[in-house]
């Protein structure tokens, strides 16, 4: 009996996704009420297939009232839930070709419930599918479950289930920092400026002069109280 063998290899191709954000207070480093927030969503096809029926979902913080938002060209529809100030595709899912890129910018501005020194945190999340539609129990032969499209059930590498190969999901966060209170203490003189005694110097008895400036942020702040504590004598 003669034996006839043949390997056949197929690569596995996977289509791969990646989502950015940043927030932009231009001049302002720390931010407070009243001061303009601009964030961009950026999301990038970076190698394989087309992925399909992906999800978008971007979570704004609560103390931003968003004045725009500005998809780039090309790019899928969003809508602005403004009862939780949460974005997403506006058909619920796309199909996103190879070479896909597309931005989405966010305007808003910080609203007069922040608090002082608070982090705002905003996140971006896409996830996508290997197949169009739902495709599961592709097989007759596999009884587990496990022949079905990968759907990023997983979640990102290394977060939810590192080694997990069901990760078609990607997630970014960015961080702001509210303004903080600004306390400031300054000597301006004493009561006499005379010969062996300048206004740097004191004798017992003599008045001393000192001012304290506190700058609150505009917004909220909690239960603000000035101490000044004085050196003994």
């Amino acid at each position: 009996i003669d034996t006839v063998s043949a390997a056949l290899a197929v690569q596995v191709v996977e289509p791969d996704f990646e989502i950015a954000l940043t927030a932009d207070t231009g001049t302002i480093t720390n931010p407070d009420s009243g001061d303009t927030v601009t964030y961009e969503i950026t999301v990038t096809h970076v190698g394989g297939p087309s992925g399909y029926d992906a999800i978008l979902h971007v979570d704004l913080p609560d103390e931003l009232s968003v004045s725009s938002v500005t998809p780039s060209v090309g790019a899928p529809a969003i809508t602005l839930n403004a009862a939780d100030n949460t974005l997403a595709f506006t058909n619920g899912n796309e199909d996103l070709a190879p070479g896909t890129s597309f931005t989405i910018t966010v305007v808003g501005t910080l609203d007069n419930t922040v608090d002082a020194a608070e982090d705002l945190r905003a996140t971006a999340d896409l996830e996508w599918t290997s197949l169009d539609g739902i495709a599961t129990n592709l097989s007759s032969n596999v009884n587990d479950g496990s022949d079905s499209e990968r759907t990023g059930a997983d979640g990102e590498v290394g977060e939810n289930a590192p080694g997990q190969p069901d990760n078609y999901f990607d997630e970014e966060f960015v961080d702001i920092t509210i303004a903080s209170p600004n306390l400031i203490k300054v000597f301006d003189s004493t009561e006499l400026d005379i010969a062996g005694n300048s206004n740097t110097q004191a004798v017992v008895g003599e008045k001393v002069q000192y001012t304290v400036t506190l700058t609150l942020t505009e917004g909220h702040t909690d239960a603000a109280r000035i101490v000044d504590t004085l050196d003994d004598g």
